[in-house]
């Protein structure tokens, strides 16, 4: 879990050098800063215990093209908590393409 909260801190601090992803000019889907926000208080409302909110955050900034494993992994585990079952494997399992996620997810699931 802390990999992955890292992970998402150094997302949000990346340098974005093409400026139509970085301000979603191009149309695909949320700029970065947008996807930063959304990371941002996923991570606060998480870290609050505003799981259901967390949730919403991770959804959009997926969505909107964050396609990077602590991300799947993060949601999966809140899934896992809140008691979405089938959409906390289908996440982890994304997540586990990863290496460094690997043995995480499989202790999650077992």
């Amino acid at each position: 879990r802390r990999l992955a909260q890292e992970q998402l801190a150094e997302e949000i601090f990346r340098d974005e050098e093409d400026e139509d992803l970085l301000y979603g000019t191009g149309g695909s889907g949320l700029s970065k800063l947008e996807r930063d926000a959304l990371i941002g208080q996923g991570i606060d409302l998480q870290s609050r215990g505003q799981l259901g909110e967390a949730i919403d955050c991770y959804e959009k900034a997926i969505k909107g093209g964050l396609n990077i494993a602590a991300a799947h992994f993060t949601i999966g585990l809140l899934y896992l908590e809140t008691g979405r079952t089938d959409d906390a494997k289908q996440s982890l399992m994304l997540a586990a393409k990863d290496a460094a996620y690997r043995e995480a997810v499989e202790t999650a699931l077992a």
